[in-house]
């Protein structure tokens, strides 16, 4: 199994000495949530967590951009993944978001992960003057668009909300950006299914994420894709400072029900320091990581 840092946004100063310590202790991957801006007025729900306390935690959370955050992590590290757990794509536009994925994905050596999802935020749609309603069309569309313009040569598209072409970027990345996609809703795990190389949990129990796991492969077989590589990126918010009752079994028992990467995230205390971060990131290397190698 493999193993994802996840943190939250408030700590980007810390960052710099996490992706160090997390490469260092074998972790694969890197990733932080994505939000734009906070409405002060909302009627949308957070379907995983009570949104009252979701709302709190962006009104008074900085965030940084992630294309900005993964490239100034990329610059300190070599071989860490990074990717946005995950990223509002139909929110932004897919030419430009294109861009700076492709720019990204080349000098970090295609160590760029694209984690696309849609949020529940209807005023992320609705400020940006898109059709809420059309949420799934625009994600779908703007990951077609994302794919073609990365894989070079001139590339035109004809969507029912997009009209693009013929354009041509470069430089592109020498390997495809592999895109995981997030959410648990049945729309989400059938994009993941048939466009996806992999999916991303946000929480639940083991059992979910078998339940999850089965349907998704249910539907790889539905759409002929079970052959290609696939990522299943699970976790929950069961850590605080790297104590955690889970075993070395229990995660194997993940790798049994399909898991192939886990997302840690041992860092919910505001008040815990840089070295307290490190410390927990070795200690979990050295405990976790090189006991399952």
């Amino acid at each position: 199994m493999r193993f994802t840092l996840t943190t939250g946004m408030g700590d980007y100063g810390d960052w710099h000495a996490m992706a160090i310590a997390a490469e260092e202790a074998g972790f694969t991957s890197f990733s932080i949530p994505d939000s734009t801006f906070f409405p002060k007025q909302s009627d949308s729900i957070y379907p995983y967590d009570d949104t009252a306390v979701v709302r709190g935690y962006i009104e008074n959370t900085p965030f940084i951009e992630p294309m900005i955050a993964f490239t100034w992590m990329a610059a300190v590290t070599k071989k860490i993944r990074f990717y946005p757990n995950v990223m509002k794509v139909p929110v932004r536009s897919p030419i430009i978001l294109a861009k700076l994925i492709g720019s990204l994905a080349v000098i970090s050596n295609n160590r760029f992960v694209l984690g696309a999802g849609i949020g529940p935020w209807e005023e992320d749609f609705r400020y940006n003057n898109l059709d809420w309603t059309k949420r799934g069309e625009l994600l779908d569309e703007s990951l077609d668009i994302i794919k073609g313009l990365l894989a070079g040569g001139f590339f035109e598209y004809h969507g029912k909300h997009y009209d693009i072409g013929p354009i041509k970027m470069n430089p592109v990345p020498t390997e495809p950006v592999k895109v995981i996609v997030g959410g648990h809703a049945k729309p989400a795990l059938r994009r993941a299914a048939r466009v996806g190389d992999g999916w991303v949990s946000v929480k639940g129990s083991d059992e979910e994420f078998k339940a999850m796991i089965d349907t998704i492969n249910g539907y790889r077989d539905e759409y002929g894709t079970r052959d290609k590589p696939f990522e299943f990126h699970v976790g929950s918010f069961d850590f605080h400072l790297g104590e955690t009752p889970r075993t070395l079994d229990d995660f194997r028992r993940l790798e049994e029900i399909g898991a192939t990467d886990y997302c840690l995230l041992p860092f919910l205390d505001p008040a815990t320091t840089q070295q307290q971060k490190v410390d927990v990131i070795r200690r979990f290397g050295d405990e976790v990581i090189a006991k399952l190698g």
